[in-house]
C-alpha cells in the first residue's frame, strides 16, 4: 500500500523528474567540458606538429617519419590512443581549422578558453528549447566532440563544413546523425532549393525557417526506410514505413516539425477525405500536410492537395497561425506542371523522394555550376575563377546608377557600382573554363585575336558554346568582289573585300582596296585601306584611312598603325 501511494504521488513524481533532469544536465555539462578540452588539446598538438615539420625538410616522407616517431614515444609514455593514424588526423584537423580561425591561441590560454566555454554552456542550458535555433555560434570556438570533427574536417567545401557545424550545434546532432546528414548531402539538397543569397546564409546561419519554401529539400532521402528502389510497394506500405521510422523521418524533414496524425480524416459535403500525414512546424507556426505518391505527379494530385490546404486554412487554422503548407512527396515530379497548375501564391510544393543516398559528387557539381561566386578585384583570390570585366547592363539602369553615384561624388565604376550593389542587383555570368586570355598588353590583345583563327578555339566559341552573342547594329553581310582572296580569316559584317586577306581578323565595315594584301593582322572597325596597300603583323586602329600604295610591317613585334588621313582623298 505504501509503495503504491508513493508511486502515484504527483509531488514525488515531480521531484523525481527534477532530480533526473538536473543529473542529466550535469552529466551533459561534464561530457561537454571534457569534449571541448579534448578538441582544444588535439588542435594544439596539431599546431605543434605542423610548426615542427615546417622547420625541417618539406617532404611527405619527412612528415610521415615525424608522426611515426612521435606516435611511438607517446604510446610508450601515455599508453594506447596515440597511433600514427590518430596523429595524422590531429595534424589534418589543425590544417583545416587553422585556416578558419583568425588567431591561434597559445596553449597557456586554453584554461581560460575552457572556462569561457563552460560559462557559455551554462547560458545555453537556461535557454528555452524553442529559442535554441537562435543561439549565436562563435567562429573561433570548438563546441563539438572530437568524433564530430573527424567527420567535419573531411568535408572539402568550407561552406558545407560550416553549415554542418552550425546545424550540429543548434540541433544537437549525434555523431551518427551528423554522419547520416553528410552522407545524404543535406547541404547540397538545401542549396539546390534556394537562391544564391540564401545559400550564402546556409553557411553563415545554418538552416533558417522564415518562409514555407525554406522547409523544402529536393530530393528528400528516405534510405532509412529499408525499401528497395526497384521493389513494388504501395502508398500504404510507404506510409507504414515512415511511421515506423518517425524519428529518422523528422530528422530528414528538418527543424521544428511535430507529428500530429496519419490518415487524418475531415468531412466536407458529406464526403470523407484523408490526409496521409499531418505535421505542425512550431518555428513557422503552421500546419504541414504531406500526401504520398508512389507514381509520377499529376495535376489531379495537385488539385487534391490544394483542396486539403484550403480546408485547413478555413476550418482548422487559428487566427494567429500562418497559412497551411502542402507537400506532395512523389517518386517523380514535374516543376513545369506544378507551376502551370497552381496559382503563384500557393503554399504547395512538390518534392521527389528517393530510397537511396544521392550521388554526392553530382549534387556538388550542380551546386557549384549555378552558384559560382566571384569578387571583382579581390584583395585575396579565393579561387582561380576571375571576372572578364565585361558587363551587359540596360542603358536606363546604367544611367540611373551613374547619376546616383555622381550625386554622392562617387566616380569609380567597380567600387561604387559593381561592388556596392552586388548584393542588391542580381549578376549572372557565363562561366568559360576551356579558354582564357589575360589581355593586358598590345601583344596579348594581338595573340588573343589570332587564337580565334585556330580551329579548336573557333569551334568552341562558335559551335560548342554559342551562348553569348553581341550585336549592336544590323549590317549587310561581307561582300567579296571578283579577285578577292580570303584564307583562314574572320571577316565581320559590313566589310567589302577586293584584295587578299590571309590569317587575319577584319572587324565590321572594313574596306579592302584593289590589290591590297593583309597578312597576320587585325583590322579594327571602319577602316579604309587604299589600293595596293600592304599590311603584315599589324593592328590597324579603328576608323583609320590608309592611303594607297602604303606599306606597314611589324618587324620586331606587332605594329600599331594609326593613320587619321582624310578619307577618299586622291
Amino acid at each position: 500500500m505504501g509503495k503504491d501511494i508513493i508511486t502515484n504521488n504527483q509531488e514525488i513524481n515531480n521531484l523525481f523528474q527534477k532530480v533526473v533532469d538536473l543529473i542529466t544536465q550535469a552529466r551533459k555539462r561534464v561530457a561537454t567540458t571534457v569534449n571541448i578540452a579534448e578538441v582544444y588539446t588535439k588542435f594544439h598538438i596539431g599546431q605543434y606538429i605542423v610548426e615542427y615539420e615546417q622547420k625541417g625538410e618539406i617532404r611527405a616522407e619527412y612528415g610521415k617519419t615525424v608522426l611515426k616517431e612521435l606516435s611511438k614515444r607517446l604510446t610508450d609514455r601515455l599508453g594506447d590512443g596515440w597511433g600514427y593514424s590518430t596523429l595524422k588526423n590531429i595534424k589534418q584537423f589543425y590544417l583545416v581549422y587553422a585556416k578558419r580561425l583568425n588567431t591561434v591561441e597559445p596553449i597557456e590560454n586554453s584554461k581560460l578558453r575552457l572556462q569561457n566555454e563552460e560559462r557559455k554552456y551554462d547560458q545555453d542550458l537556461v535557454q528555452d528549447k524553442k529559442d535554441k535555433h537562435c543561439l549565436a555560434f562563435s567562429e573561433e570556438s570548438f563546441t563539438l566532440s572530437w568524433s564530430h570533427y573527424l567527420i567535419l574536417m573531411r568535408i572539402t567545401d568550407p561552406m558545407a563544413r560550416r553549415f554542418y557545424e552550425i546545424e550540429c550545434r543548434q540541433q544537437d546532432w549525434s555523431v551518427r546523425q551528423l554522419s547520416r546528414q553528410v552522407a545524404s548531402s543535406l547541404y547540397e539538397r538545401l542549396a539546390l532549393s534556394r537562391n544564391k543569397d540564401e545559400v550564402m546564409r546556409l553557411a553563415q546561419e545554418g538552416q533558417t525557417l522564415e518562409k514555407p519554401s525554406d522547409i523544402i529539400k529536393n530530393p528528400i532521402t528516405l534510405e532509412f526506410l529499408g525499401l528497395k528502389p526497384d521493389a513494388v510497394y504501395s502508398e500504404t506500405k510507404l506510409e507504414n514505413a515512415i511511421i515506423s521510422k518517425m524519428q529518422q523521418f523528422l530528422l530528414e524533414l528538418g527543424k521544428g516539425f511535430l507529428f500530429e496524425a496519419r490518415q487524418k480524416r475531415f468531412t466536407f459535403d458529406e464526403q470523407h477525405f484523408y490526409v496521409d500525414l499531418v505535421f505542425y512546424n512550431r518555428l513557422l507556426q503552421c500546419y504541414v500536410l504531406i500526401d504520398l505518391k508512389i507514381e509520377r505527379l499529376t495535376h489531379q494530385d495537385l488539385g487534391q492537395m490544394q483542396m486539403y490546404v484550403n480546408y485547413y486554412d478555413r476550418h482548422v487554422k487559428q487566427d494567429f497561425e500562418k497559412p497551411t503548407i502542402g507537400i506532395l512527396l512523389c517518386k517523380e515530379k514535374n516543376d513545369a506542371l506544378v507551376e502551370l497548375t497552381l496559382p503563384k501564391d500557393a503554399n504547395i510544393y512538390a518534392s521527389a523522394y528517393q530510397l537511396y543516398l544521392p550521388n554526392k559528387a553530382l549534387l556538388q557539381a550542380k551546386v557549384k555550376e549555378w552558384i559560382e561566386e566571384f569578387e571583382e578585384k579581390p584583395m585575396v583570390a579565393k579561387s582561380n575563377t576571375i571576372s572578364t570585366g565585361i558587363y551587359v547592363i540596360r542603358r536606363r539602369q546604367l544611367i540611373d546608377l551613374i547619376e546616383s553615384c555622381a550625386e554622392e561624388d562617387r566616380h569609380d565604376f567597380v567600387t561604387d557600382i559593381l561592388i556596392r550593389y552586388k548584393n542588391l542587383k542580381k549578376i549572372y555570368g557565363y562561366k568559360i573554363k576551356d579558354y582564357w586570355s589575360n589581355i593586358s598588353t598590345v601583344d596579348a590583345y594581338y595573340r588573343t585575336n589570332m587564337d580565334f583563327l585556330k580551329p579548336e578555339v573557333r569551334n568552341y566559341f562558335f559551335k560548342q558554346h554559342p551562348d553569348v552573342y553581341s550585336k549592336v547594329s544590323d549590317l549587310p553581310p561581307a561582300k567579296y568582289n571578283p579577285g578577292a582572296v580570303v584564307k583562314n580569316s574572320l571577316v565581320a559584317s559590313g566589310s567589302i573585300i577586293n584584295g587578299t586577306v590571309e590569317n587575319s581578323i577584319l572587324f565590321k565595315k572594313t574596306f579592302v582596296g584593289n590589290n591590297c594584301v593583309i597578312k597576320n593582322s587585325i583590322i579594327l572597325n571602319d577602316v579604309y585601306l587604299g589600293d595596293n596597300t600592304y599590311i603584315e603583323n599589324c593592328i590597324v586602329e579603328s576608323r583609320d584611312t590608309i592611303r594607297a600604295n602604303t606599306r606597314h610591317v611589324g618587324e620586331n613585334g606587332v605594329k600599331v598603325v594609326v593613320e587619321k588621313n582624310e578619307r577618299y582623298a586622291l
